[in-house]
């Protein structure tokens, strides 16, 4: 189930360095609100650590929902696109 994954994620996160490079694949899931607690807190986390996200799988209303809350995020049209930007972080 998602929930469980993201709960794991962001337990994972808290233990990532600052300015960490992360890839977000959220085809098919669904934003309940237990979810978007949770990814709220995420992106809280991501914003205080510097994170550079790229999201795979992000609908219209995801992304405008995600963006309002933190702009070091990247919406890729596919895997090899969210690497690339990934890398451009990076230098």
């Amino acid at each position: 189930m998602f929930i469980n994954e993201l709960s794991k994620s962001l337990e994972e996160d808290k233990k990532l360095p600052d300015n960490s490079l992360i890839l977000l694949d959220i085809t098919d899931t669904y934003i309940t609100p237990e979810v978007r607690d949770l990814a709220k807190e995420q992106v809280e986390l991501g914003k205080d650590k510097k994170f550079k996200v790229a999201i795979l799988g992000a609908s219209f209303i995801k992304r405008v929902i995600t963006a309002a809350l933190n702009k070091n995020l990247y919406f890729a049209k596919n895997k090899t696109d969210a690497l690339d930007w990934l890398v451009k972080q990076k230098k």
